[in-house]
């Protein structure tokens, strides 16, 4: 996948009826990627992907490490997880010391990490 063709969404555990809404309103050939950040507990598994991909065209799923990123998908953070994105594929990593409970959308918790994340060619969503 060439360019930044990516949407990017965060909620907070109330939204998932938003998200729905918004998932069911989206074309069949959407030209881009989107990618969801929930508010939930990381000690439960999440079924997000499963709810999404019934409310609309795209299929969503839980990305792991290296995943290729198509156009015309969800990519859902797996709970416990920064979800980044890495030249055409998402990376997974554990949270480093934040709060499990945390929405971040394309921003960095430390100046560190960013550096570390920028020199590595990411991007954390």
């Amino acid at each position: 996948m060439s360019g930044h063709d990516i949407i990017v969404i965060g909620a907070s555990a109330g939204g998932v009826e938003a998200l729905r809404t918004l998932v069911h309103a989206l074309p069949a050939h959407f030209p881009a990627s989107v990618f969801v950040v929930l508010h939930i507990s990381a000690r439960k598994p999440s079924a997000l992907p499963t709810i999404l991909s019934h409310a609309g065209p795209l299929p969503a799923q839980h990305p792991t490490n290296n995943t290729l990123i198509e156009r015309e998908r969800i990519y859902v953070a797996p709970p416990d997880c920064h979800l980044l994105v890495k030249v055409g594929q998402c990376i997974c990593q554990g949270y480093r010391g934040s709060s499990s409970h945390e929405v971040s959308l394309l921003a960095y918790g430390r100046e560190d990490d960013q550096k570390e994340n920028e020199e590595e060619g990411l991007e954390k969503i």
